[in-house]
């Protein structure tokens, strides 16, 4: 195996930008292999991490982090809202 093909993983890849990847659709997803919901690449959506950080705990998969000024790129804990559900969500936007 060529030299340059070992470390292609993580930060040894060229293209590594931390472990902070920015999808299509605006939301930003954090490497963060050990969580339980972690995707099969290793990540996470932040905001999902944000607001598990400051309730202290693993949010259940069926709650919703809200962000209430619409920017998916805004993960401040201020602009974050935990929801119970996905119904709660569409009701919250059906509002607007």
């Amino acid at each position: 195996m060529a030299k340059n093909k070992l470390n292609m993983k993580g930060s040894g890849n060229p293209n590594w930008k931390g472990g902070i990847v920015k999808t299509n659709n605006g939301y930003i997803w954090e490497r963060c292999i050990n969580h339980p919901f972690a995707d099969k690449r290793g990540y996470v959506l932040q905001h999902r991490l944000v607001m598990e950080k400051y309730i202290k705990r693993f949010l259940l998969p069926k709650e919703v982090v809200h962000h209430i000024n619409g920017n998916r790129e805004e993960n401040r804990i201020e602009n974050l809202q935990l929801l119970n559900n996905l119904g709660e969500h569409n009701t919250l936007h059906k509002k607007k």
